[in-house]
């Protein structure tokens, strides 16, 4: 959705149980911003209880944990943030 050099934004909208990672592709790690935009998912991740994330709800993933998953209950929409490890230019803007 936006990618800059200080975070990445991306939006993504799950019917089906999905794993992410907290690494990007350069490897480095980075805690993970969750904000719930419409519907309702559970974010899982192994060790912890579930946290329930629901339209107007964040949750933050440290980056010390390797990965995590949401499994939505019907549908659920999100914004994920994180820092990139790698370069990423600026983005495009007009004036």
């Amino acid at each position: 959705m936006v990618a800059a050099p200080y975070f990445v934004v991306d939006l993504f909208e799950l019917k089906e149980p999905q794993d992410f990672v907290t690494t990007d592709e350069s490897g480095k790690h980075s805690a993970q911003i969750l904000v719930a935009l419409e519907g309702c998912g559970i974010v899982e991740t192994q060790g912890l209880p579930p946290v329930t994330l629901a339209k107007g709800d964040a949750v933050v993933i440290p980056a010390s944990l390797p990965g995590f998953s949401i499994r939505p209950q019907w549908t659920v929409e999100f914004l994920k943030a994180y820092v990139p490890g790698g370069q990423i230019p600026e983005p495009a803007t007009r004036l």
